[in-house]
């Protein structure tokens, strides 16, 4: 079962894609009556979408954890799963041998920190706290570009909203879709400026898989077009949050 869990940007530069691939794509799947799916970390909203997804092809979902994203990412290429998935960063998977869906959730990175303080709703503001940036995900050159003195740009996510929890940090920037999940466990944590531009979650695939792409994109399409995607975000991130992809200008489907 997939444990509800954070989102994660991870980029491919430097990842190992030199075993050789099987040719799974849609066909295959098919007749094997299985979609293998290898993930780090996933949502129970990216676990619904991918049963609904087997359900469409008539085909059982099996789930095969990974202990990191790169090693989800490195059993995809090298064939022992159909797709990984767990809230990877469409724009930071790069390779010509794996390829991103199409927007599963709409994302962009955004600050956070904890009550009792007030919310930061200006990026001047994080001057004056204790920041810490994303790695492996476009937080770390936004808030370079804005020239934002002293920030730690060593941890994951997973480690960024850690360390807000302790107090060894007053402020983060992470991805919309982690802060999301955050929240739904922590009412103390709080969302504030956004930063960069808009982002989407992806699943990933092998290039090659060119069926299995355009079955699940347009399976993404219907589901993004029905009034169950408002339901689905509802009950997973909690009824604030088409407010909140409002604030952040994420309510249009891309």
């Amino acid at each position: 079962m997939l444990r509800p869990s954070l989102a994660v940007g991870v980029s491919l530069v430097g990842l190992s894609l030199t075993a050789p691939v099987r040719a799974a794509d849609l066909a295959e799947v098919r007749r094997a009556q299985r979609l293998e799916v290898t993930v780090a970390a996933a949502s129970a909203f990216e676990k619904d979408i991918l049963t609904g997804f087997a359900r469409a092809l008539g085909v059982e979902l099996h789930v095969v954890s990974a202990n990191t994203p790169e090693a989800a990412l490195g059993a995809l290429a090298e064939g022992k799963a159909d797709l990984a998935c767990g809230g990877f960063i469409s724009e930071m998977l790069r390779n010509d041998r794996v390829v991103a869906s199409s927007e599963v959730f709409p994302n962009r990175m955004l600050i956070v920190n904890r009550k009792p303080a007030e919310p930061i709703q200006f990026i001047e503001q994080l001057r004056n706290e204790r920041t810490a940036a994303a790695k492996d995900t476009p937080a770390p050159d936004v808030l370079s570009g804005a020239k934002v003195p002293r920030v730690d740009a060593s941890m994951s996510t997973v480690k960024v909203l850690g360390a807000l929890s302790s107090g060894s940090i007053t402020a983060g920037a992470v991805p919309l879709f982690d802060a999301l999940h955050a929240r739904t466990e922590d009412a103390g944590l709080q969302l504030g400026v956004y930063l960069g531009p808009r982002l989407s979650v992806a699943f990933a695939l092998r290039s090659a898989d060119s069926g299995l792409l355009k079955a699940l994109n347009a399976h993404l399409a219907t589901v993004r077009a029905s009034s169950s995607f408002r339901l689905l975000v509802s009950r997973h991130f909690g009824d604030a949050t088409l407010q909140e992809l409002a604030r952040a200008k994420l309510n249009e489907p891309r």
